[in-house]
């Protein structure tokens, strides 16, 4: 009988181990599933930075290319004075050069 006992204790004792091992296996798995999902999560974080960054960058580029555009148009309108008033003064130029040309000869 006490050889019986021991077998059992033996049984006993290997059944332990595999539970073990298998609890071992489960919580390993558990911690990669974790740290996946972990990974996942952070990768669809970072994708969703850079869009909002993208999306920043697209609006800030739009925002001075407007600015450009706006400063292009009033210098536009500037240099178009300039040329109306310097036509303008093209007879009274033209008269003043005409005059000191023959009062210098």
């Amino acid at each position: 009988m006490s050889l019986e006992v021991l077998n059992r204790i033996k049984q006993a004792e290997q059944e332990a181990a595999e539970i073990r091992e298998k609890a071992a296996e489960d919580v390993r798995e558990v911690i990669k599933a974790a740290e996946e999902t972990l990974s996942a999560e952070a990768q669809k974080a970072v994708v969703e930075t850079r869009q909002s960054v993208q999306a920043f960058l697209e609006q800030e580029k739009q925002k001075t290319q407007d600015e450009i555009d706006s400063i292009r148009a009033q210098r536009a309108e500037q240099r178009e004075a300039v040329r109306a008033e310097a036509l303008n003064r093209l007879p009274q130029a033209c008269d003043l050069i005409i005059d000191r040309v023959l009062k210098g000869s």
